[in-house]
């Protein structure tokens, strides 16, 4: 918390931030066996869009080298049990000691946040960072919705088409595939965007049962992006 009537003491998403990684984070990993270094799989809720650049700085500062995978997740206001909490961290790591390494993936696919890895391999999992249909201009241009045509085409179906393409080539990098998706988390800034979403899976997996879970958020960070993906996919 802020010291009542100051406001050059810190902003409150860094001190929330910092707090659950030294004292929550840390030194759970660590009665583990683990440590930071070895964490390989974030996921991050926060519910005010004006939080994400600087928790970004908080979390370079703690992981300076070799980021785990990691996804930013928008959530409503109030979005957490204790009403004015501005965010939520869950992790996966490894035993320190442990005979599993961490393996960053690149495959020159560019992660919805600057300077986060854009994949990590530990043992025979994958786990993908948050996927968005964007490049340096922003949302891709084949998503770009045609002012003259406004329904000709469908936006969210090209931010799959381009995220899926994408998540392709990490599993190539990684030795394997798309079809071994053993987990989909996919949020929609609407969900009746879900079935046209959907659709495009089947053109990539065509007749594959897909282990999906489905969920609607208030924002997606990038102006027009209405889809995020966050995808484990098993690597033996």
């Amino acid at each position: 918390r802020l010291p009542a009537g100051h406001l050059w003491k810190g902003l409150p998403i860094k001190l929330e931030a910092e707090f659950i990684i030294r004292e929550k984070l840390a030194p759970t990993l660590q009665a583990a066996g683990s440590s930071l270094k070895n964490v390989v799989k974030c996921q991050v809720y926060m519910r005010d869009a004006d939080d994400f650049a600087a928790f970004n700085e908080v979390w370079a500062k703690y992981f300076p080298k070799a980021k785990p995978a990691t996804t930013l997740i928008p959530t409503a206001t109030p979005g957490f049990f204790v009403s004015d909490a501005r965010i939520e961290i869950n992790t996966i790591a490894l035993r320190d000691a442990g005979k599993t390494s961490k393996q960053i993936v690149d495959a020159g696919v560019m992660p919805a946040w600057a300077g986060y890895s854009q994949a990590v391999r530990a043992g025979d999992l994958l786990f993908i960072s948050g996927l968005l249909a964007i490049d340096r201009n922003g949302l891709v241009e084949a998503a770009r919705v045609d002012p003259a045509q406004p329904h000709f085409g469908s936006s969210v179906q090209a931010q799959m088409d381009f995220m899926l393409a994408n998540a392709q080539k990490l599993c190539k990098a990684a030795g394997t595939s798309l079809a071994n998706v053993v987990r989909i988390q996919q949020f929609h800034t609407d969900l009746k965007d879900f079935y046209l979403a959907y659709q495009v899976w089947q053109q990539h997996l065509p007749g594959q049962y897909l282990p999906y879970s489905a969920v609607e958020v208030p924002f997606l960070p990038v102006p027009g992006c209405t889809v995020q993906l966050d995808l484990w996919v098993y690597a033996p």
